[in-house]
């Protein structure tokens, strides 16, 4: 009996070794899936991600392209990218063609045209982009995702091109785009700009550091611009009051507001280079009508046009000085082409908020200006696209280099 109670013994000893090592598997097991889906919560949130770095996150295989988005605290889904472009008819533009990423939507102006998805034969530069901009914004309404990450403005004869002087990469070459698209797509989504644009008209157009992969500068070429979504809050569309005096008019405001909201956001890609070689011809006299192209640079007038709509002095309690008036140019008829350079350095957007708030708009601008009734009507259309009123809550603040006390716009360019 006795020998029978150590084997029973012995055997016991062997069962509670075995339940042991099963439990320990079980627990392993458990323990390695909860990593998995931790790992995988963070791609897909966004969580866990170092700020400052690229924008895009690794997609989830489910047909879907998604980018985590800084503006509204949600995912982009679908297409990141639409295209506005402006022609008399729908013609091929070199290199672009809408994909899985990007829309392509066009105006177009010649009388009855219907290649494109608006016909405007009376529009403007500036009124035809609006318009198309209008088209896109309705489209991205539609999806109920947030829509579009940008809105990118081009003329129908741009040609991009990529550059590869050592130092304008932002990650390895062999990572680099080789389409010049895909490639200014990929700076946007790494950099995040409230406008992005790219190199134009080397040397003496625009202002170039080509020892880094982007750089601000205060003019530069309207013919490719990249708006992100946010700025559609105050930004867009562009004031179209003045194109019956100069098409120019309304590029130049847009620099000005610029560079009093976003300066050190507008950020230029080094990588790819901008031909825009198409010259505007003036029409005969006998053609009458709004869309004569008309390319007077006497900036004088829409410069004291956006005086007028700020606030003498910021409405705040207690009042402060209006900073934004010491960001536009103070130049009479002075041309546009010798401001290149702007103060600052380039700067990723990161947790910036480019949702101009009703607030700021209240305290800096006055409302009852035509400017800013404009601006306030084209918000009403993108307060549901934005969720305006949940930004509300986020304060804007605009680029304060303007308003340091030993600050001197130049009007040379940088030697």
């Amino acid at each position: 009996m006795e020998g029978i109670v150590l084997v029973r013994g012995h055997l016991l000893s062997k069962k509670y070794i075995v339940l042991f090592c099963l439990s320990a598997t079980v627990l392993l097991l458990c323990w390695n899936y909860t990593l998995y889906m931790d790992a995988d919560i963070k791609v897909m949130t966004g969580k866990g991600n170092k700020q400052g770095g690229g924008h895009k996150k690794e997609p989830v295989d489910n047909g879907i392209n998604t980018v985590t988005s800084n503006s509204n605290d949600g995912m982009t889904r679908g297409k990141r990218f639409v295209y506005l472009v402006n022609a008399k008819t729908r013609t091929e533009v070199t290199g672009l063609k809408a994909d899985k990423d990007r829309d392509v939507f066009w105006l177009t102006f010649k009388v009855g045209d219907k290649t494109g998805n608006v016909n405007a034969p009376n529009s403007t530069w500036s009124s035809g982009r609006n318009m198309i901009l209008d088209y896109a914004i309705e489209q991205a309404k539609k999806r109920g995702d947030g829509g579009y990450l940008y809105y990118i403005f081009l003329d129908n004869d741009v040609i991009l091109r990529t550059r590869s002087e050592p130092h304008v990469n932002w990650k390895p070459w062999s990572e680099m785009k080789a389409d010049p698209y895909e490639r200014f797509e990929d700076f946007l989504l790494e950099f995040e700009p409230a406008v992005g644009y790219g190199r134009y008209a080397e040397p003496y157009r625009q202002h170039h550091e080509l020892d880094k992969p982007t750089n601000i500068g205060w003019d530069f070429d309207a013919c490719f611009n990249a708006f992100h979504r946010d700025t559609l809050s105050f930004l867009l569309p562009y004031e179209t009051s003045m194109d019956n005096s100069s098409w120019y008019n309304a590029p130049w405001i847009m620099k000005q507001l610029i560079s009093m909201l976003y300066n050190t956001h507008r950020l230029q890609c080094n990588s790819v280079f901008v031909e825009n070689k198409f010259l505007h011809s003036k029409k005969s006299p006998s053609e009458k009508g709004p869309n004569v192209y008309n390319d007077k640079q006497n900036f004088h007038i829409p410069r004291n046009y956006l005086l007028h709509a700020l606030q003498p002095m910021a409405q705040t309690n207690p009042p402060i000085k209006n900073h934004l008036k010491d960001a536009i140019l103070k130049g009479n008829a002075i041309s546009q082409l010798q401001i290149r350079n702007a103060p600052g350095v380039g700067q990723k957007k990161g947790n910036t908020s480019y949702i101009v708030t009703d607030k700021f708009i209240s305290n800096f601008w006055d409302k009852s200006h035509a400017f800013v009734k404009g601006r306030l009507k084209a918000r009403v259309k993108v307060v549901d696209l934005l969720k305006l009123k949940e930004n509300e809550k986020t304060e804007f603040v605009p680029d304060p280099v303007y308003s340091l006390p030993n600050f001197k716009l130049s009007l040379e360019p940088p030697k």
